[in-house]
């Protein structure tokens, strides 16, 4: 592992947890810089002044970066300190998926020919970095690693009622009035959205259904809302799809991202609205009725009042 640290640095056993997740995936060399600012490393390399750590119901602890001399994970040390050291090995283990997968050139990057408009080409990208995040916890679970956090059902319930709240805060808020700032907003929620249902996917596959009867009364409302119907499409995907250590054909990679963006067509409907394409440009538009989104507001405002008493 070729480690530099930015600020106070993990404990030995924390180093050596990261080296030994690394070498479980067959990267023991990867370059890893371990900071306490992560945000402003992130756009000091990446030149992207805009990003941030809000994810929904998630907390990035690192993020595998594709630079000029070759992938670079960068660690959340503030997020990761506390970890124990198998949860940090977890997590190192996980990040040298995305670095196989970018050593092999098996993202969405150089492939905008698949689609048409841009819109088209915005959801093959959500899909793309979902199908990126299951193919590694599939191997993951195949190396005997247990599910991460993500992947919990409670951690996709809180994910539901999460959504649920993102959407009916951008639709309240005035801000949405310009169609641009909504379908930014609303892309947001839906990016994180779909990463959350591949790790939950990743460890269940035919167990789906049995994690599903097992989610609270209120999340299965928002469960049936939000993804109901599309569920089993993109299960049928995400079971075609190879672990991260199973190199793909371009062919074969193309006809499944091609489909993952028309699996977050679908979902994007479910959420909530729907691009179309009109003359040299596209429209954004919800396509639930407001009886819907009145429903949503008062759950919304439901568990909010749960929050607050607990």
């Amino acid at each position: 592992m070729e480690l530099s640290v930015n600020g106070r640095g993990l404990t030995d056993n924390q180093v050596d947890a990261m080296q030994a997740g690394l070498s479980r995936m067959e990267e023991p060399d990867a370059a890893v810089i371990v900071t306490d600012d992560f945000v402003g490393t992130v756009r000091r390399l990446t030149s992207h002044e805009s990003y941030s750590t809000d994810r929904g119901a998630s907390i990035v602890a690192a993020r595998t970066l594709s630079l000029d001399g070759g992938p670079v994970v960068v660690v959340n040390r503030p997020e990761v300190s506390n970890l124990p050291p198998k949860d940090v090995e977890r997590l190192l283990a996980h990040e040298a998926g995305h670095i196989q997968l970018m050593e092999r050139a098996e993202g969405v990057v150089g492939r905008r020919d698949l689609v048409g408009p841009d819109w088209e080409w915005w959801l093959l990208c959500l899909g793309g970095f979902a199908l990126d995040e299951l193919r590694i916890e599939r191997r993951l679970a195949e190396l005997g690693y247990p599910v991460s956090g993500a992947g919990t059902v409670d951690h996709l319930a809180d994910s539901l009622y999460q959504l649920n709240a993102e959407v009916v805060t951008t639709l309240l808020d005035p801000a949405s009035s310009d169609v641009e700032k909504l379908a930014s907003a609303v892309m947001q929620s839906h990016d994180w959205f779909s990463k959350h249902l591949a790790y939950f996917a990743a460890f269940r596959s035919d167990r789906v259904g049995a994690g599903l009867a097992i989610l609270p009364d209120q999340a299965k409302l928002e469960w049936d809302d939000y993804v109901g119907p599309t569920w089993g499409g993109r299960v049928a995907l995400y079971q075609e799809a190879p672990t991260s250590a199973e190199p793909m054909r371009d062919s074969e990679l193309n006809e499944l991202l091609q489909e993952t963006g028309r699996q977050e067509q679908a979902l994007l409907s479910k959420i909530g609205f729907r691009y179309a394409s009109e003359g040299n440009g596209f429209s954004f538009r919800r396509v639930v009725s407001d009886s819907v989104c009145h429903a949503r507001l008062q759950r919304a405002a439901a568990v909010a009042r749960l929050d607050e008493s607990a």
